[in-house]
């Protein structure tokens, strides 16, 4: 199998497991639902990631935000002058 072609990468994405790719502890990378939107953007920079989980106190997710809901309430923002609720 060729390196890099589409049966390669078909056969990596069937043979690896979640596991296998994911992070370790959520809470070095996660926000809590008190946290800043600046502290959550900082957070993906850092990461270099376009999400980032929202975790309660003892860690469990509560949710996800990403780029795109905080680009979306800017742009809203920009059209209608009134800050986001």
């Amino acid at each position: 199998m060729e390196k890099g072609s589409t049966g390669e990468i078909l056969y990596l994405a069937f043979a690896t497991k979640a596991k296998d790719l994911a992070r370790g502890d959520w809470r070095y990378f996660g926000v809590k639902p008190s946290d800043t939107i600046q502290t959550a953007l900082e957070r993906m920079i850092a990461y270099g990631d376009a999400i980032v989980p929202v975790l309660d106190n003892e860690g469990k997710v509560l949710g996800d935000l990403r780029v795109t809901e905080i680009l979306m309430k800017a742009l809203e923002f920009r059209e209608t002058d009134q800050p986001p609720d």
